[in-house]
């Protein structure tokens, strides 16, 4: 599932949509067989014609901004935006067979929502307070892991809540009520940069350790934001050996030698959840 870096980095190459006239919006034939698409079919006519002023990420949600309708989307496991552009020609290339959603807006650009495991979403909504009211996840949302600066303070008073604090952290930092962009891939990353065990609970850090894991959120998801949804680390490996060429530090890692120490990298299954993580680096306190 795309988690909040891979969302950064399509929401950049759909910016050039912004300020364009939105000409036409059709949900494709394959949509219209999922109840989801089929009862928004009307509601397309909310946008048709208006402006895409602004594109907003919140989470792992993007919002389209109509004017002052809002559309929010959901990538779900394997939604992507594909973008093609015709100057002064007509678009006539035929969509892939997952396409769900094509937005044709003036100058000749077109957007296709591909969607090959059909769990994303595309709604329209009459006004901000009304797609509230219909997904009241958006209204308790976490931090912003990929803000400029970390907001340490409200993280830790996040983690910290009776709700939280008890949980291991490899459960409580998938939570969006704690980071909104963090997701099960990342969530192993940053544990491993942080030096901490998935089952540790908040209760049992330091403060040490919170701004530890604070800045290892920071530093795992604005990599990964770099280097285009994935994390690459330079550190200094104290084998002193060359870098893994693989694009995660424990991840999809099972067996395979830890980048720090060379031990090997176990998995355990967290809240149904793979969970991959370093026994000597991340020890249990």
């Amino acid at each position: 599932m795309p988690e909040g870096p891979e969302i950064e980095r399509l929401r950049d190459e759909l910016l050039i949509l912004e300020n364009r006239r939105l000409q036409e919006v059709n949900f494709t034939p394959t949509a219209l067989k999922y109840e989801r698409y089929g009862e928004q079919h009307d509601r397309l006519n909310l946008i048709r014609g208006r402006i895409l002023e602004k594109l907003e990420r919140r989470g792992k949600y993007l919002i389209w901004w109509f004017e002052s309708l809002p559309a929010l989307n959901h990538f779900g496991m394997t939604g992507t935006w594909i973008v093609e552009e015709t100057i002064g020609e007509a678009i006539d290339s035929m969509p892939s067979k997952y396409a769900k959603v094509i937005l044709d807006f003036e100058g000749g650009v077109r957007a296709i929502f591909d969607d090959m495991r059909n769990f994303g979403r595309f709604q329209v909504y009459s006004s901000e307070q009304n797609m509230l009211e219909g997904v009241p996840r958006l209204k308790t949302l976490g931090v912003h892991g990929l803000q400029e600066r970390f907001p340490q303070k409200q993280f830790e008073q996040l983690l910290d809540l009776t709700v939280n604090r008890n949980k291991p952290l490899g459960e409580a930092l998938t939570s969006s009520r704690v980071v909104s962009d963090i997701g099960n891939m990342y969530k192993s990353e940053i544990l491993f940069v942080a030096k901490l065990n998935p089952t540790t609970t908040a209760t049992q850090l330091s403060p040490t350790e919170k701004r530890r894991l604070g800045r290892a959120i920071r530093l795992v998801l604005e990599r990964a934001y770099k280097n285009g949804g994935v994390t690459v680390e330079d550190l200094q490996f104290s084998s002193g050996g060359e870098q893994p060429s693989e694009i995660h530090y424990v991840y999809g890692r099972k067996d395979l030698p830890c980048p720090s120490c060379r031990s090997p990298i176990e998995r355990f299954i967290q809240k149904q959840r793979s969970t991959y993580f370093c026994p000597k680096c991340q020890q249990l306190k």
